[in-house]
């Protein structure tokens, strides 16, 4: 069903301060300052954890009183990233690598992930791994690749655990450890994973094969308007011996696959087929079954209901094989 899985190339973007300033605050003597005012002072004084915030303050234009100005965000970022501030080490990388008020520094880019990837953050980790899977900024290496991608998902950092998967079972082809991952990032809530995890429960890969498990995964792949996954239920239904053919869920997911492979989350996993496959589905059927088919499609289109029409529509008739993990 599946000939090769797909590898996310996604960079890690920047982070932020972690918590919402306050409008105003106080010194020990009670003399009021604006947060900005305030945290400036700290940051004046040498103090990393201050100059990353307002790093981040320079770098968002969000915070009151402060405008976007991203030579005043490096600035500040740089001081608490030589201080060994992890987060702002990965936010200057950022700077580096996107040429965000900056011109375009991969060496640089590369220099301070490095510098936050040993302090352990895993988003580091993970946009390091990535510079050596694709050769973009480092010299293209895939077991250095993967060994930071293992650092960074063993902290349960979900972009890193769906591409190790997809390196264990494209570049190693050891099956069980990419069952593992895409497994841990699939329960998650990381579509692309879910939608892998199914497709090797249907092929027994890595795992004993098994229908249920493979719907359940697709089903929830196919909420988060995975058009491949709700690709693979469509010809599961249509003429797959495992299940009991079912014309008019088949027909609703081959349109639902439609409609999605056209939205930008799905330009990678392009669905070729579905609209031939619906529209020869739709000569063998009554009028009465496109009619329920198209109810289910517009069930389907609700927003957050798929797997619920999808569910709800297996409990209504016989045909098929339960869904429910």
């Amino acid at each position: 069903m599946i000939k090769k899985l797909c590898l996310l190339w996604v960079f890690c973007l920047s982070v932020s301060a972690c918590t919402s300033p306050p409008a105003n605050v106080a010194d020990a003597s009670g003399n009021g300052y604006s947060y900005e005012s305030y945290t400036r002072r700290l940051a004046e004084r040498g103090d990393a954890n201050a100059q990353f915030s307002l790093g981040s303050m320079y770098d968002e234009g969000r915070s009151p009183g402060v405008g976007q100005d991203h030579q005043l965000a490096r600035f500040w970022y740089g001081k608490a990233a030589e201080q060994g501030n992890a987060k702002a080490q990965f936010n200057l990388g950022i700077m580096h690598y996107s040429g965000k008020g900056m011109d375009r520094d991969l060496v640089q880019a590369k220099h301070w992930w490095e510098k936050a990837a040993e302090q352990g953050d895993a988003n580091a980790q993970f946009n390091l791994a990535l510079m050596y899977a694709r050769g973009d900024g480092a010299p293209k290496d895939n077991a250095v690749s993967m060994a930071l991608y293992k650092k960074a998902a063993e902290q349960g950092q979900v972009m890193a655990q769906y591409n190790l998967a997809f390196m264990y079972y494209e570049v190693q082809h050891d099956y069980k450890q990419s069952f593992y991952w895409y497994e841990k990032a699939a329960e998650q809530g990381h579509a692309m994973a879910q939608n892998s995890l199914g497709s090797l429960y249907s092929l027994g890969q890595g795992v004993p094969q098994d229908h249920k498990q493979a719907i359940y995964w697709w089903s929830r792949a196919g909420e988060q308007r995975i058009a491949r996954a709700q690709y693979y239920l469509a010809i599961l239904y249509e003429k797959d011996a495992r299940v009991q053919p079912d014309l008019v869920l088949a027909y609703a997911l081959y349109d639902r696959a439609l409609f999605n492979s056209y939205l930008n989350l799905n330009k990678k996993l392009p669905v070729e087929g579905a609209e031939i496959a619906r529209d020869s589905i739709a000569k063998k059927m009554t009028r009465e079954q496109i009619a329920a088919g198209d109810k289910l499609i517009a069930e389907m289109a609700i927003p957050n209901n798929f797997k619920d029409a999808f569910d709800a529509y297996l409990a209504r008739n016989t045909s098929g094989i339960n869904a429910g993990k």
